[in-house]
């Protein structure tokens, strides 16, 4: 969806609420798009990724590792913010 900001003052909770619904919230500024409104991805704690870590070294092992994604790999590793290894 696409709405002005103009609009989408009077409207914040509305659109935080359809993002969090999973729709796409575009805010627009005389015509052209300025900002998205999306939900924020969580965030694993670092026992959760060493645990994750040594899991799926223990399945290569075993030779059951089932494959990660890259995408799920990179969303793993990386920081949404800065795009550095968190």
């Amino acid at each position: 969806m696409k709405i002005a900001i103009s609009k989408a003052k009077a409207k914040l909770s509305a659109l935080v609420n359809a993002a969090l619904a999973g729709e796409k919230i575009i805010i627009t500024k005389h015509g052209r798009s300025v900002a998205e409104i999306k939900p924020f991805a969580a965030k694993k704690s670092p026992a959760e990724k060493l645990f994750a870590i040594q899991r799926t070294v223990a399945e290569a092992k075993a030779g059951r590792l089932s494959g990660v994604s890259m995408a799920e790999a990179d969303n793993f590793l990386y920081d949404d913010d800065t795009g550095l290894p968190s």
